[in-house]
């Protein structure tokens, strides 16, 4: 799946083409944070955020809320 997938796109695939796309994402975050430092919260957080917004175009928002 591109990029350039819209989010009709994605509301239309089946939950094994959803399953896929978590599984794409999940891969790409072990891999990202495989490589940063340890210990550096916001800048991971900020990653997974990022690879999430990149791979799920039908998200609307995604962040983390700190209290």
């Amino acid at each position: 799946m591109s990029a350039e997938t819209h989010y009709h796109e994605v509301a239309l695939l089946n939950p094994e083409g959803k399953e896929r796309l978590y599984q794409e994402a999940v891969e790409e975050i072990k891999n990202h944070l495989g490589e940063m430092e340890k210990g550096i919260i916001v800048p991971r957080m900020a990653t997974v955020v990022a690879v999430l917004m990149h791979k799920m175009p039908h998200y609307f928002w995604c962040g983390f809320y700190f209290s």
